[in-house]
């Protein structure tokens, strides 16, 4: 069975378009693969937060859509799966599934929903604030792609490597070094022991935790991202969710469609790693379906 991962555009789209013959088509095919039991489309969690937004019927049919194409799965949200794929460095038999049963509620609430996307929006704002107070140092247009994929990495191992110190001494996490706060927190809620957290130093130190793969893939996009804003591409929120979703995706899926420009990165990060990554944008229609109709193939 082949993982296909979808973001909330893709969705949308094949939620609404039902007359355009390619959206028709695709939403036939990718129901046909998942009835004969070859494809499956997990949702990502960034999916229903995208939703939110939307209008009730669309929401109900986004909703009736993924459930069918996912069979009930769901992409586990990326901090359990970097959480899980980091405990499993050290401690025997870690259930690292990144899929999980998930239950969509309440899209028919439009208070619920007008509540939660006055939210999102707020928070969004807050990040979008404080990326526009950003200023970065001197020189780095100078930094490569793969010199600021290097420092991202760096920075989120310093991150992690003092959080467990602090876990060693019997201090408390500190919020403010918050690059792997959260990773903190999920170790302290699977009762990590004293002799596992020092294990783990060891695998900072020897460059085996930044080698799992979705904390690659994040400091990677990470890393292509921050080095168009460097040069002027604007900077969007949906561009941490983003990271987030592909992430995942390209940890677990087989083929991944998503809008035209974060189909880009990735294609940019198969040449930055030299090998091929599966993922389509949209407007590639011929390919698309081409791929699609070889997999229902097999």
């Amino acid at each position: 069975m082949k993982i296909i991962s979808l973001d909330q555009n893709v969705v949308s789209n094949l939620a609404k378009n039902v007359a355009d013959p390619f959206w028709r088509d695709l939403r036939a095919a990718l129901l046909g693969g998942v009835k004969a039991g070859k494809l499956l489309c997990p949702i990502p969690k960034e999916t229903i937060a995208e939703t939110v937004p939307c209008s009730r019927d669309v929401r109900i049919k986004i909703r009736d859509l993924h459930n069918t194409l996912s069979l009930g799965f769901s992409f586990k949200h990326f901090g359990a799966v970097e959480g899980c794929e980091t405990l499993a460095l050290v401690r025997p038999n870690v259930d690292t599934c990144p899929y999980e049963r998930i239950v969509w509620h309440s899209v028919e609430n439009d208070a619920l929903m007008k509540a939660k996307a006055t939210e999102m929006r707020q928070a969004q704002d807050l990040m979008r604030r404080r990326m526009e107070a950003f200023i970065q140092p001197p020189d780095q247009d100078k930094l490569s792609v793969r010199d600021i994929r290097s420092e991202v990495i760096a920075e989120r191992a310093g991150s992690f490597y003092r959080q467990i110190e602090r876990l060693l001494a019997g201090r408390p996490l500190d919020p403010s070094d918050d690059l792997e706060f959260g990773l903190g927190r999920f170790l302290m809620s699977k009762d990590v022991t004293k002799a596992e957290l020092e294990k783990l130093l060891e695998k900072i130190l020897t460059r085996r935790w930044e080698a799992i793969p979705v904390v690659f893939f994040a400091a990677a996009l990470g890393a292509l991202l921050d080095h168009g804003r460097i040069r002027g591409r604007k900077y969007s929120v949906n561009d941490e969710v983003d990271v987030s979703r592909l992430s995942v995706a390209l940890h677990c899926s087989a083929t991944i469609i998503t809008e035209n420009s974060m189909a880009c990165i990735v294609r940019r990060l198969e040449k930055e790693i030299g090998e091929p990554l599966d993922v389509f944008p949209i407007r590639e229609r011929d390919a698309l379906k081409a791929a699609l109709e070889m997999a229902l193939a097999e």
